[in-house]
C-alpha cells in the first residue's frame, strides 16, 4: 500500500499529465520498487489527464510493467468501452503475447475479478474486443486446453486449483464446463466411498484428455506402481498415462512433469524438447546441460 500512496502523491504534485510526463513519473516511481502503479492510477481515472487521447500507456512503459499490472490496466480500459478502445488495447496485446507468464497471470487476475457483466452489456458497434472475456480468448485462443492441463497438474500435486474461471467464463467455455463438473463430481463420489489409495485420485479420463498413449519408459523408472486396481466388484481403476505426473530430479533440478514429458525426455521426442530446454535440462542437441 505504501507504493500506491507514493505514486498517488507523485500524481497529485503534477500540474498536468501527458504521456511524456507520465513516463517520467513511472521511471521515478520504479527507482525504489520494481512495480509502478502510475499507469493503473491514470487509466482508472483517479487523476484527470490533460490529453485524453494519450490515456493509453506507451509500449516502452508497458514493457517495464509486470504482467499482472498490464492485465489490470486492460481491465480498466474495458470498463469504459468506446471507439478508442481498440487503439488503447493494441499496445497492451502486443506486449502480453510475448509474456511467458501470461496464462498463470491471467488465472490469478480472473480469480480477483469481481462479478462480470454479460458481453452484450459492454458491446460497442464495430469492436471485436469489448469485454475481458473476449480479451482473454483473443490472447489465449487455446485457453480451455491450457486450463485443463493446469487443473490436472494442480490435482496431481495435491494443490487446490483456482476455479473461479468456471463461473466467470461459463458461457465461453460451453461444453468444456461439463468436463469440469464431471471431474468435480467424481472426486466427491469416490472420496465418499473411501476406495481411493492414499495420494491417488479417480477421474473420468474421457472428459479430461484427448491424448491416449502409453508412457512405458517413464513408468519403468518408478517402482511400485500398479497399473490396474480392482477396488470392488463394480469399480476397476486403471492408470491413465497421459494424466499422470511425477516429481523428478534431473541434473539437480526438481521438476513436476507429466509422464508424457518425462517419457519424451527418455525417448528424445521433439514434442517436449522445448519444455526440457526451458527447464535447462538439455540443449538443442538433447545433450545434458551442465549445472
Amino acid at each position: 500500500m505504501e507504493g500506491i500512496e507514493r505514486d498517488r502523491e507523485l500524481l497529485r504534485n503534477a500540474k498536468r499529465i501527458n504521456r511524456d510526463i507520465m513516463e517520467q513519473m513511472i521511471v521515478e516511481s520504479q527507482k525504489e520498487k520494481k512495480i509502478s502503479y502510475i499507469g493503473n492510477l491514470v487509466a482508472s481515472s483517479k487523476v484527470v489527464c490533460m490529453e485524453k487521447e494519450q490515456q493509453y500507456v506507451s509500449r516502452s512503459v508497458i514493457r517495464n510493467m509486470s504482467t499482472q499490472s498490464i492485465l489490470c490496466l486492460a481491465s480498466d480500459i474495458l470498463k469504459r468501452v468506446d471507439r478508442k478502445t481498440a487503439r488503447r488495447l493494441q499496445k497492451i496485446e502486443e506486449e502480453l503475447v510475448l509474456r511467458e507468464d501470461l496464462f498463470v497471470s491471467m488465472i490469478n487476475h480472473i480469480e480477483r475479478m469481481p462479478e462480470q457483466k454479460d458481453d452484450l452489456f459492454s458491446w460497442y458497434p464495430g469492436l471485436d474486443t469489448c469485454s475481458m472475456h473476449a480479451f482473454v480468448f483473443k490472447l489465449l485462443p487455446d485457453f480451455s486446453r491450457k486450463y485443463k492441463e493446469y487443473f490436472v497438474k494442480a490435482m496431481a500435486s495435491q494443490r487446490e486449483g483456482k476455479s473461479k474461471i468456471l463461473d466467470v467464463f461459463r458461457g465461453h467455455l460451453g461444453k468444456e464446463t461439463q468436463a469440469f463438473e464431471v471431474i468435480s463430481g467424481d472426486l466427491v463420489i469416490f472420496e465418499a466411498m473411501r476406495c481411493v489409495p492414499k495420494g491417488g485420485l479417480i477421474v473420468t479420463s474421457s472428459y479430461w484428455c484427448e491424448i491416449d498413449e502409453r508412457c512405458d519408459d517413464a513408468l519403468a523408472m518408478i517402482a511400485g506402481i500398479d497399473e490396474n486396481i480392482r477396488i470392488n466388484d463394480s469399480i476397476h481403476a486403471e492408470l491413465f498415462h497421459p494424466l499422470c505426473h511425477a516429481e523428478v530430479v534431473v541434473n539437480g533440478k526438481e521438476v513436476l512433469v507429466s509422464f508424457i514429458e518425462l517419457n519424451d525426455l527418455l525417448t528424445r521426442n521433439a514434442r517436449s524438447h522445448k519444455f526440457w530446454m526451458d527447464c535447462e535440462v538439455v540443449d538443442e542437441a538433447w545433450e545434458s546441460v551442465d549445472q
